[in-house]
């Protein structure tokens, strides 16, 4: 799969630029259920997560939600809603 393509980056280039962003030298990864994994980069949670369902029970309060393309929202956890693309959540950032 080409990452750029007629000179174009394509979605997927900016979800795996991000996913290094946020995920590289992790020392951890745990599979929670099907779309949903959790990572430990620098001692700290982040969360990958995507597809139906709800947010992981253990994900509350103030959050920093990442998206593919490296958007940073500061949201309650609450107000997260998944979908078919890919996010990275950071507790207590």
């Amino acid at each position: 799969m080409a990452l750029i393509e007629n000179g174009r980056k394509k979605p997927t280039y900016y979800a795996m630029r991000t996913m290094v962003e946020k995920l590289d030298y992790f020392t951890s990864a745990q599979k929670l259920s099907s779309g949903q994994y959790k990572f430990i980069v620098n001692n700290r949670p982040v969360y990958v997560l995507w597809g139906a369902g709800s947010v992981p029970s253990e994900i509350t309060g103030t959050v920093t939600v990442t998206d593919i393309y490296g958007s940073e929202t500061l949201l309650d956890a609450s107000q997260i809603t998944l979908s078919d693309s890919p996010i990275f959540v950071e507790v207590g950032s």
